[in-house]
């Protein structure tokens, strides 16, 4: 589980991650892993995101970030 978390942490510090940005995560996560996309689209467009977070979150998405816990995202937050 270690190298999981450590590997998404490299993520977004190569994505260069805010705090805004993982706000939007978390809302994203408390909506539930199975969530469609379009009830994901339509939280990205009420955070106000750009194109770029889109292609952010998908690349997360195809890391395995849905299956990260909500109490992992809020150890994530400190390095935004």
């Amino acid at each position: 589980m270690r190298s999981v978390m450590l590997r998404h942490l490299h993520l977004l510090k190569l994505i260069d991650s805010s705090l805004l940005m993982l706000k939007c995560l978390c809302l994203l996560r408390q909506t539930g892993s199975s969530s469609v996309m379009l009830k994901r689209l339509c939280l990205l467009k009420l955070t106000d995101s750009s194109l770029l977070m889109l292609k952010c979150l998908r690349l997360l998405r195809q890391t395995g970030w849905c299956s990260m816990s909500l109490k992992q995202i809020h150890l994530l937050k400190p390095t935004g």
